[in-house]
């Protein structure tokens, strides 16, 4: 994998933050250890490499990785503590009725679906949304996690039947098409199969806010919103408005 698809957008002698594009493992797999992997990359950087936390091989986004274990331990117990904040940016199904709003569920994973879902026996777990910006068939939002449970998003957009937009394990599809939004005036010839728009979670942490000795480190890449993601939201723009209700 190419240096460039792997940007750092902040190291200081402790640790470093990058902006893991979507498709990239935030870690090695245990079955398949041959594919290519955020923190991998960085070790054939650096010597010594401690993940602190992760996103979803189809998230992209704020990654923060320590160089030293001292470090490791701090940030770690801050993301154990639920003291850092983490924000991120999401298009879903449906248009959220409401400007924002709290989804309060307990959530576990199930061995045998191999899936999280809710549970009044699981893990107490916190998402804050709010709006940004609505189409007729989808809304884009801002997720604000005080939890970080595994697949918390996901599962808690389901909940609120506003799954991702693609999400083949929790939502409607494993793929989004133009044509689904221009219905009338997509044409393909004979010949031709229609390429997707988007293949992956449309979900991008865009912000990370913590300490570190004692100095609040506040990372916010809102503006570099990646190019898949934009172009959906373009799309919507153009072909699936809010239509005039009067």
């Amino acid at each position: 994998m190419a240096k460039e698809r792997l940007p750092i957008v902040f190291e200081n002698d402790a640790l470093i933050i990058v902006n893991k594009p979507a498709g990239l493992l935030s870690i090695p797999d245990r079955y398949y250890g041959h594919l290519p992997s955020a923190k991998q990359m960085l070790k054939d950087r650096f010597e010594e490499i401690f993940v602190v936390h992760r996103l979803d091989k189809d998230t992209s986004g704020l990654i923060i990785f320590a160089k030293d274990a001292e470090t490791h331990k701090e940030l770690s117990l801050q993301f154990e503590e639920h003291n850092v904040t983490k924000e991120y940016l999401a298009v879903v199904d449906g248009q959220v009725n409401s400007e924002d709003g709290s989804i309060l569920e307990p959530i576990s994973f199930n061995k045998q679906k191999q899936a999280v879902e809710l549970k009044k026996s699981g893990k107490n777990s916190i998402t804050h949304f709010e709006v940004l910006e609505r189409f007729q068939d989808y809304s884009y939002l801002k997720l604000n996690i005080e939890t970080g449970r595994m697949h918390q998003i996901r599962v808690h957009l389901k909940s609120i039947g506003h799954p991702l937009m693609v999400d083949a394990k929790y939502g409607y599809r494993d793929a989004f098409f133009l044509s689904e939004i221009k219905r009338k005036k997509y044409h393909l010839q004979k010949y031709e199969e229609e390429r997707p728009l988007l293949r992956r979670h449309p979900l991008h942490c865009f912000r990370l806010v913590f300490t570190h000795k004692k100095e609040t480190i506040d990372i916010n890449i809102f503006d570099q919103l990646p190019k898949d993601i934009k172009a959906i939201l373009n799309q919507l723009r153009k072909h699936n408005p809010v239509r005039d209700t009067f």
